[in-house]
């Protein structure tokens, strides 16, 4: 599905974690794919 792109969190919190696991687990993008940002 995310095949040809990046994904970027802003915030890494509680959220952005269960999104990130739900990415990596549901085979939907791979880790290098993922950015994350925390302030």
């Amino acid at each position: 599905m995310l095949r040809n792109k990046q994904v970027g969190f802003l915030g890494s919190g509680n959220m952005g974690e269960a999104l990130i696991h739900g990415l990596l687990h549901g085979h939907l993008c791979r880790p290098e794919q993922i950015l994350c940002s925390d302030v």
